[in-house]
């Protein structure tokens, strides 16, 4: 089952690194990553040019048109059978999406599937 991670990110410089890694960290393959620049201003960009890793599709816009137009962006790119969704001042455990799936496998009637968060300082 493929699995497309799409995050759309506007000037989220300060957690970006630790959120990009967190994602990288995923067990679960195939796995396709595609990250949406919304027009930031800030060094999102340069942060995201920055990622080398083959699984990973990087979307620049031009201006601002907020995260459900980035969102959108993001899953017209992909054929991936399921859309996970992510916030890119989020972490998720490495398990997060392996996880995800195996539910999804055990109960085929469901059509959307979520995990619980925990709040952290900083």
């Amino acid at each position: 089952m493929k699995v497309a991670l799409v995050m759309a990110i506007y000037n989220g410089e300060e957690y970006l690194q630790e959120t990009i890694d967190s994602i990288l960290s995923q067990t679960y393959q195939p796995l396709e990553i595609i990250f949406v620049n919304d027009g930031s201003t800030d060094s999102t960009s340069k942060i995201l040019d920055a990622i080398d890793d083959p699984r990973v599709k990087i979307i620049h816009l031009e201006g601002n048109k907020g995260v459900a137009n980035g969102l959108n962006v993001g899953i017209s790119q992909t054929e991936a059978e399921w859309i996970a969704i992510h916030d890119a001042d989020d972490l998720s455990l490495p398990q997060r999406i392996e996880e995800q799936v195996n539910n999804i496998k055990a109960n085929p009637h469901v059509v959307a599937v979520a995990s619980f968060i925990e709040c952290i300082a900083g």
